[in-house]
């Protein structure tokens, strides 16, 4: 069981999978998980892997096939949602077949009918705001445009509008590896040790001997985030994470165990790209620019946010993120035609001056052959032979992006959407032949009900429940371990995460009365049966507690990759877990606090001096023991994290 942030279901998406989402059989674009999920079905996404707490069994009820269909009725269409779509190059309907295609495989252009078909649904059930498709299938290029850019007067985005790119951020970093690498500058194999400044280090000396190759392939074996992220302002969590705080983490990130096997982390690719850009000089910015864009011709692919498409999470509006010193794994914007550009030189590399990088980037670079430098590999079988799809996505600010490629066909497919709803499961099963899979969860809707008709305990079995609780007129979702994730309406008793990763359905029964769930995530329902109408709340009497006494439990409490900060603030406490928002405390009891709502319970635990020496945290009866560290906020300072006002367009408390 993971802890869940929920910032992140709100932000970024910030980890994308390392899933290879393949079978013998070929891809299985379902089996890819959002950025962020759990690598187990365990409720709410988790995307803190070194925060273990004790393992929850998966239900023992049977799990279901997801429906074909969104679970939500869908919403209605908005008015004149636009759909168009443009040849260039070349306007036949029939797409000629590359010589290098098996002999006796049928060839179909990238975006057909039925992927049409999706796409216009989608839109018009608001799964996304708009998308822009676009592939390039020998020398044919097709551009499709779905939807409008935010209002219904406005036009569809065009070849030209920016989208935030997310972890495709990554690939680029990649390929920047790889030529520095090809150019004598780096070495795959120079550690991450090779790159700090003077004076700089690394607790653990494993951390320091993690090599550029190892970052770039998904086997650094670091955490998802690094622990002291804690972010000013929780929608853009990672805008303020500087070089400073960069190197104050391997300062002082020492893993108690360390893990095995491969992993997605942001911090890894945005340490990479940080690394990169010591060894060029002059930053990541400078050295992706100089090294790829300005080679490849790419104009429009910067970290800047100029001429931006609206993004959308659930249908509301958000902002761009940015992301500081990580700039590498998620920073980039870009649009289609620069999009296709990248995989026209990576389908003929002969034809650029970075042939050699461009080779080197997309060959495997782990034993599993599923990811190459910076790069995703999946396979699917054409002829007898097994070919493989490379490719990379992500989830940024509203956003959602898909680049992919086949060199066997010389097949290429770029997928820009203006909403936080994953498209990498389209790409995949369009470039590699397959049924196109239904659009995903509509939202938002009004909600169709009182709240107070969804509110209660759940249970999947025994021992194994999940809280609904309304508050501020909204919805949120606890599983036990984990901090609670807001819910937006998606239809008649239907509910989504922001992101659209879980999606959950109540049920009626007698009387019209709510009796049970079905949780949807990653194409697997989960039904749970309701044990009451109440969220489990113990009303808590505020508890006067000494200032002096106060402070002294005010600090950091770490284990590995997680940091929790308890924080006064003229006797107010917050308490902060990495890349969460700040949560208020209400002292109960001596060395106890608590959420109002008792999503979160704290017990300071002390050694036998008196000194407080550890912070249980304890999310729905599940605890997490986190020694003392030091008292590093000092009393009387403002948290960083601490609750931020929200315009009316932002419904987040949250690659």
């Amino acid at each position: 069981m993971r802890i869940l942030p929920p910032i992140l279901i709100a932000m970024l998406a910030l980890v994308a999978a390392r899933s290879p989402a393949q079978d013998a059989q070929g891809v299985t674009p379902d089996a890819v998980k959002p950025e962020g999920a759990a690598t187990e079905f365990v409720g709410p996404p988790a995307p803190l892997p070194d925060a273990a707490l004790p393992a929850t069994a998966t239900p023992a009820v049977e799990p279901e096939p997801a429906a074909a269909q969104p679970a939500a009725a869908p919403a209605a269409p908005p008015v004149g949602a636009a759909s168009t779509v443009e040849k260039s190059e070349a306007l036949s309907t029939q797409t000629p077949k590359p010589a290098s295609v098996p002999t006796g495989e049928a060839e179909s252009p990238p975006i057909g009918i039925l992927a049409r078909d999706v796409f216009e649904r989608g839109v018009e059930a608001r799964v996304w705001q708009s998308v822009i498709a676009a592939s390039v299938v020998g020398s044919d290029v097709t551009i499709a445009r779905f939807g409008h850019l935010q209002n219904a007067d406005d036009p569809a985005p065009d070849d030209a509008t920016r989208f935030q790119l997310g972890g495709v951020t990554a690939a680029y970093t990649g390929i920047l590896l790889a030529d520095l690498a090809a150019t004598g500058k780096v070495r795959l194999s120079d550690p991450v040790s090779a790159f700090l400044p003077a004076g700089a280090g690394c607790a653990d000396a494993r951390v320091c001997a993690i090599t550029l190759a190892e970052l770039a392939s998904g086997r650094s074996g670091l955490p998802a985030l690094p622990a002291n992220l804690f972010p000013r302002d929780p929608r853009d969590a990672l805008r303020d994470y500087d070089e400073a705080e960069l190197l104050a983490f391997l300062a002082t990130y020492r893993p108690a165990q360390w893990p095995a096997g491969s992993g997605d982390s942001l911090l890894a690719d945005g340490l990479l790209g940080w690394a990169l850009g010591r060894a060029h000089g002059g930053g990541y910015a400078t050295a992706l620019r100089e090294r790829v864009l300005v080679p490849l011709g790419l104009a429009s692919t910067e970290g800047d946010d100029t001429s931006l498409a609206p993004g959308h999470a659930g249908g509301v509006a958000v902002g761009p993120l940015h992301y500081g010193a990580l700039a590498g794994a998620g920073g980039l914007r870009s649009n289609a035609r620069d999009q296709l550009a990248l995989l026209k030189a990576m389908l003929r590399p002969d034809s650029t001056p970075l042939r050699n990088a461009l080779l080197l980037a997309r060959q495997p670079h782990d034993d599993d052959a599923a990811r190459g430098l910076g790069w995703r590999l999946s396979f699917v079988d054409a002829g007898g032979q097994s070919w493989p799809i490379v490719w990379q996505r992500g989830e940024s600010g509203g956003h959602a992006s898909f680049i992919g490629f086949r060199a066997d066909r010389q097949q290429g497919l770029v997928l820009l959407a203006g909403s936080a709803a994953d498209v990498s499961r389209f790409g995949l099963a369009m470039l590699a032949g397959q049924g196109v899979p239904a659009a995903p969860f509509a939202g938002p809707a009004t909600a169709t009900a009182a709240l107070a008709d969804y509110t209660g305990m759940y249970a999947f079995e025994p021992g194994r429940e999940v809280v609904i609780r309304s508050r501020d007129g909204a919805l949120s979702a606890q599983v036990a371990g984990q901090l609670a994730v807001p819910l937006i309406a998606g239809g008649e008793d239907a509910f989504a995460t922001a992101d659209a990763s879980i999606q959950i359905m109540f049920e009626r029964g007698e009387k019209r009365r709510v009796d049970a769930l079905r949780w949807t995530e990653r194409g697997i329902n989960v039904p749970a049966r309701r044990l009451s109408d109440r969220a489990p709340q113990v009303e808590r009497t505020a508890y006067p507690v000494d200032a002096t006494q106060l402070a002294a439990q005010c600090g950091e409490y770490a284990d590995a990759g997680l940091v929790a900060r308890l924080s006064c603030t003229n006797g107010n406490v917050y308490f902060q877990l990495t890349g969460s928002a700040a949560r208020a405390m209400i002292a109960y009891a001596p060395d106890r606090f608590a959420t109002a709502d008792g999503e979160i319970e704290l017990r300071v635990a002390r050694d036998a001096s008196g000194s407080p020496s550890a912070l249980v945290l304890n999310l729905l009866g599940r605890e997490l023991a986190l020694p003392r560290v030091v008292a590093t906020v000092p009393n009387g300072a403002e948290p960083a994290g601490k609750p931020v006002e929200r315009d009316a367009k932002s419904h987040k408390s949250d690659r």
